[in-house]
């Protein structure tokens, strides 16, 4: 469930986002038509007035949930990935996007274009970087990036991940970035941890209903490899969790996925997770490695019928 923010803090929200309601009502914003933006990107999305880049900072929110792709994910994503990764930002506008895209989140308007909540949760991870490189969140928004990332991630069912209209979705694997930035964060404790490790073991199958084309395994073998050298998270724990595989979710047995769409679907997304995380864990210097090793052979050999 996703958890609420203290009064005080919730009251806070309140005045921030009253600050960029106006701005980051339409995309492109006033005076940024999509032609300018381009030349912005081309520029490295450098804005030499502080305040005018807080403002476009503002804006740009609205672009994140904008079908056109030029605009969501040239343009908006890539700005607050270059402007959240150079730390140009004061401490009090990171925590205000990070409210404004949770409630994104949170939002159930009906979005038939599917990418308000996979880019929020995209540019979460972004945000979610930040306190992992400096800590500034305060510890009620930090905790409310845990739940709803867990939340986010273990709750997802659309699975489209690219198309040439669209462009990108990719919730699965947008949500893995953001638990992996979380997870390595110190001050993301065991609890936390655990449902990371939960919420993204039970998204390696997509439960049957998709095939994984589009490099989902790999951003899920990425954040669980992460999360390995997290010491709160035992060998023994990660060996007992990967030994759900054992047997699938969607039919009784490894043999019996020949005669089923879900289960062809799972062993394929399976098996890719698999290997992705078997050429991480040997390149590692983890010291359970051969355990980790040995489980995966285990299953690569189960799945190979």
């Amino acid at each position: 469930m996703l958890i609420r923010l203290s009064a005080l803090n919730a009251l806070l929200c309140a005045a921030w986002c009253c600050a960029g309601a106006a701005s980051a009502a339409a995309c492109p914003p006033a005076d940024w038509d999509k032609a300018r933006l381009l030349t912005l990107r081309a520029n490295q999305f450098a804005v030499s007035d502080p305040a005018e880049r807080v403002r476009l900072g503002d804006a740009l929110l609205a672009c994140l949930k904008d079908p056109d792709p030029v605009l969501r994910d040239q343009v908006a994503y890539e700005a607050y990935a270059t402007w959240l990764r150079s730390g140009v930002f004061a401490d009090e506008h990171v925590a205000r996007w990070t409210v404004q895209l949770l409630d994104d989140l949170a939002d159930t308007t009906p979005d038939p274009a599917g990418v308000r909540r996979p880019f929020a949760a995209l540019v979460l991870s972004e945000l979610a970087r930040t306190d992992r490189i400096k800590p500034h969140f305060e510890p009620a928004l930090r905790q409310r990036l845990v739940a709803d990332a867990t939340a986010y991630l273990r709750q997802c069912r659309d699975y489209r991940g690219f198309s040439e209209s669209i462009g990108w979705r990719h919730g699965v694997a947008h949500a893995a970035d953001w638990v992996m930035q979380l997870g390595l964060n110190d001050r993301v404790k065991a609890p936390a941890l655990r449902g990371f490790q939960d919420a993204l073991l039970g998204q390696v199958g997509a439960h049957g209903q998709y095939a994984y084309i589009d490099g989902e395994s790999e951003r899920l073998a990425r954040a669980v490899l992460m999360l390995m050298h997290r010491n709160e998270l035992t060998a023994d724990s990660w060996v007992t969790a990967l030994a759900q595989f054992d047997h699938p979710e969607t039919v009784p047995n490894w043999s019996d996925v020949f005669g089923s769409r879900t289960g062809l679907n799972e062993r394929h997304n399976l098996r890719q997770f698999l290997y992705e995380l078997d050429e991480g864990v040997r390149a590692s210097q983890l010291p359970a490695k051969q355990a980790y090793v040995d489980v995966i052979a285990r299953l690569l050999k189960a799945t190979a019928v």
